[in-house]
């Protein structure tokens, strides 16, 4: 409703006259400004998700895989041969009268987890929301910074900056609203990615690594199983790497999430810029202005100074209930 009623204002104001190509060139403009950014912000999420996650798992993988080697050697030696042979046929998820629910996927991560993962986790998080939240102060800033911009233009045509700005502070706040939208998606979606590199779900990149292995020996059969089965096992951790597997599916999915992301918001506020862009160049265009739109125009004027006190007021009211609502 702001939107819609700085734009009549705007259109009620400005004089007909020879068109002015350099406001239109601004917004434009702005297309390029946020690709470039957009671009920006992904290389540098990259290089983060390298520097503080992926290397620090690599640095940590022979602990790790240390680790994960001798809570398999506890299996060995500990477990009853026919609960052994009861998890590996469930995929080692399961439980049984004699061994409560447990998750060998999980317990073979648990070190990289808790050791690795989760404090590396804690840095990066903030670092990528850093590089969103960088990113939407430049274009916010360069958009609030049309009407200051384009009043240095020695060609400009006699606009009326102050509402010209306050329509570009109304499309401003409404850029804000889909970039909050959007910073929280991209957080969730880094949330679930995490949980697919920690624990033993469908989707989780350790249990697909492992997927092979328990699919290899489930139709096992007959005298010595149960070792076949452990050794299987004990090769599949040792030959195929599936931690390391781990890594790299993370590294995947984190950079193929971010350029995901970056594409959604990318076209989202696109579709805004062209808006703007829009409702400038129908007011710019070289035409005549009409006895009608004279007269439209002295109509409007003074109905405007009498209802934009009520909308103003309104706007603020609605601000007040969705922020009592935590509505952003």
């Amino acid at each position: 409703m702001d939107v819609l009623f700085r734009g009549v204002q705007l259109l009620a104001e400005i004089m007909a006259t020879k068109p002015q190509a350099g406001l239109v060139d601004m917004i434009n403009e702005m297309q390029s400004f946020w690709s470039t950014q957009i671009g920006e912000m992904v290389r540098q999420a990259g290089k983060v998700f390298e520097k503080s996650l992926i290397s620090e798992l690599n640095s940590e993988l022979h602990t790790s895989h240390k680790h994960a080697l001798e809570y398999f050697a506890e299996l060995c030696d500990d477990w009853h041969p026919s609960s052994f042979l009861a998890f590996y046929r469930k995929d080692g998820k399961h439980k049984t009268k004699a061994v409560a629910e447990d998750s060998w996927n999980e317990r073979l991560l648990e070190h990289q987890t808790r050791e690795v993962s989760n404090p590396a986790w804690q840095l990066m998080l903030p670092q990528q929301m850093g590089l969103f939240d960088g990113v939407v102060a430049k274009l916010t800033a360069a958009i609030e910074a049309l009407p200051d911009d384009l009043s240095l233009q020695p060609a400009t045509v006699p606009l009326p900056i102050a509402a010209f700005k306050a329509l570009i502070d109304a499309q401003v706040n409404g850029i804000k609203n889909i970039l909050e939208t959007e910073r929280e998606n991209y957080r969730m979606t880094l949330a679930n990615v995490k949980l697919d590199a920690e624990l033993d779900q469908h989707t989780g990149f350790f249990a697909q690594a492992m997927q092979p292995c328990y699919d290899e020996g489930r139709d096992y059969h007959g005298t010595g199983v149960t070792k076949r089965c452990k050794d299987l096992v004990y090769r599949h951790l040792t030959k195929e790497d599936p931690l390391g597997d781990v890594k790299e599916s993370l590294s995947l999915a984190l950079n193929t999430k971010a350029e995901f992301h970056a594409d959604v918001l990318k076209k989202r506020v696109k579709v805004l810029l062209k808006d703007i862009t829009k409702s400038f160049e129908s007011i710019l265009q070289k035409q005549p202005e009409t006895s009608a739109e004279r007269k439209a125009r002295a109509q409007l004027l003074p109905f405007l100074a009498r209802t934009m006190p009520d909308v103003k007021r309104t706007m603020a009211d609605v601000a007040r209930i969705r922020q009592s609502y935590g509505v952003v």
